[in-house]
């Protein structure tokens, strides 16, 4: 593996190749420079990296690259500015692992988003914060982390992703499409969705959401808000926004993976706040059951907090081992597979 003191200015694929003539083992095993966003898409991607026979993955962050520039930050941008500058050469052996942001959906619509992008591997959906919220996933980590049957819940977190999703699809493709060719009209959009999403962080817990008023009142705004957009891109975009709409649905986007495509802090975050109260509701009631039946319960309620991790955490933990199949990200792993496989 190589320490950022070991970078030159230049990280050139064709260069990080020849390492297979150096390795201490006396393999001739091929070394891979796969670069990252952030310590967190670290741990992500090296899921799917795993060393074989032939390559061996060395996963690094922006900020590990010492550039001319002496500028130090992590992040898409920064990893596209170096490879801009020619400071990092992509190629089989030197590549970036990126979340796709908002250009997958319009990308499929307009391939040329993408050309001159080889040897990057990107999500698909819009970053790795939307893959840990599988609806299944999500339900069997609450289970897991409450030792509670979700039957005895309200809802459970596929119920609202599900829902969420479907409710959401047509925001989606508008907001995908305006955000590529109407900035000025799409950016307001999104902010007005964020908003009403962070409404939703205060939801009912104790009833469904088929009779939830805060539930209610998102739905009818989403609504509003879809009915606001569709107009104003009709105005001058009609035309290009069908073609669009009828690529993407095509492609497999529909009402139960819609979520993938809602910014993946917003859409993380409003989804553990919800289930992050339902879980500390079931530890309180754990609690005072265990006080109840205790004389002295001080060592057995130690014992229920240390054991009652955040939901949020568990969700990204368990994600590495559960196997999941996540829609459109799937495709990048069978794409990784045939030229690392």
């Amino acid at each position: 593996m190589l320490s950022s003191s070991e970078f030159g200015f230049v990280i050139d694929a064709i260069d990080i190749e020849k390492l297979k003539y150096f390795n201490s083992d006396g393999s001739e095993r091929e070394t891979v420079m796969v670069w990252v966003e952030s310590r967190a898409d670290k741990r992500f991607w090296s899921v799917f990296l795993p060393d074989s026979d032939r390559y061996s993955f060395d996963l690094k962050i922006a900020d590990e690259f010492v550039s001319e520039d002496g500028v130090v930050a992590t992040g898409c941008k920064r990893l596209m500015a170096l490879k801009n500058k020619k400071e990092i050469i992509l190629g089989k052996h030197n590549i970036f692992c990126l979340d796709s942001d908002d250009d997958f959906l319009v990308s499929l619509y307009d391939p040329a988003i993408r050309a001159g992008h080889g040897h990057i591997y990107y999500t698909n959906i819009h970053s790795i914060d939307n893959a840990f919220l599988h609806p299944s996933h999500a339900d069997r980590v609450l289970e897991n982390l409450t030792a509670c049957r979700l039957v005895s819940l309200k809802f459970k977190p596929s119920d609202l992703l599900n829902e969420f999703s479907s409710d959401v699809l047509e925001m989606v493709k508008l907001l995908s499409f305006s955000l590529k060719y109407m900035p000025d009209v799409g950016i307001p959009f999104r902010k007005e969705l964020q908003c009403e999403m962070a409404s939703l962080k205060t939801i009912e817990i104790d009833q469904p959401l088929s009779t939830s008023e805060i539930y209610q009142q998102f739905q009818t705004k989403i609504s509003d808000l879809i009915t606001n957009l569709q107009t104003e891109i009709e105005k001058s975009e009609k035309q290009r926004y069908t073609e669009f709409e009828k690529v993407v649905m095509g492609a497999g986007l529909n009402r139960s993976n819609a979520y993938l495509f809602i910014r993946g802090h917003d859409m993380f975050e409003m989804v553990v706040s919800i289930f992050e109260r339902i879980s500390k509701d079931l530890r309180g009631r754990e609690v005072t059951r265990i006080k109840k039946a205790y004389a002295k319960p001080g060592d057995a309620i130690n014992a229920v907090h240390k054991e009652w991790s955040e939901f949020g955490h568990s969700l990204k933990i368990s994600f590495y081992t559960a196997n999941l199949k996540i829609d459109f990200f799937c495709e990048t792993l069978d794409s990784i597979q045939r030229d690392y496989g």
